[in-house]
């Protein structure tokens, strides 16, 4: 006795399912990805634009404690901790930096080319 696996019925209904799984995934693959870059783009705009505001108007008097409070809040950090602020005055003035700056890190030596992720 043979054994029937199944229907035609059956087998169409089960791809089609398969094929109508993998669309969703892939829309919301694609979806996610979307959104994703919208809020780096977003991040980086308001990175921006913090850097204008601090070119335009530079720290007065108590350091990086106003500005580093400022830039966590409009980037929605936690606390202050997440965020290393650097700042250099247009005139010949010794830079500004935030109490947690790594020892080693030579702002001189970084990179700033636009990377494409």
């Amino acid at each position: 006795m043979s054994l029937r696996l199944t229907s035609f019925r059956v087998r169409i209904f089960g791809l089609s399912l398969l094929v109508v799984g993998l669309t969703l995934l892939i829309v919301a693959a694609i979806s996610w990805t979307g959104a994703l870059a919208c809020e780096v783009d977003r991040l980086d705009a308001r990175l921006c634009e913090e850097a204008h505001q601090r070119v335009v108007r530079p720290p007065q008097a108590g350091g990086l404690a106003r500005p580093e409070r400022d830039a966590a809040l409009k980037l929605r950090l936690q606390s202050t901790a997440q965020l290393l602020l650097w700042l250099q005055p247009a005139a010949p003035a010794p830079a500004i930096h935030a109490a947690r700056w790594p020892g080693g890190l030579d702002m001189n030596a970084l990179d700033w080319r636009l990377n494409d992720f």
